[in-house]
């Protein structure tokens, strides 16, 4: 989920992954994650949101490198 600099084996140690409906959602459609940043933010926060159940903002910021819910 997360990209970059270890951040995405740190998603799935985390349990923060999501199962897509195949290529089409994940890259070739008009509404994939990897062609729709909006896509791709809707499903960060969402990964937010359940990671801070549990841990802190300022965890989630210091293991993915920021925020993606706006204060």
């Amino acid at each position: 989920m997360f990209e970059g600099n270890g951040r995405r084996e740190q998603s799935e140690a985390y349990g923060l992954k999501v199962y897509l409906c195949g290529i089409d959602c994940h890259r070739e459609g008009e509404n994939s994650v990897q062609k729709n940043k909006k896509q791709d933010t809707r499903l960060k926060v969402y990964a937010q949101m359940v990671f801070e159940k549990t841990h802190t903002r300022e965890e989630f910021r210091r293991i993915f490198g920021k925020s993606y819910i706006m204060e």
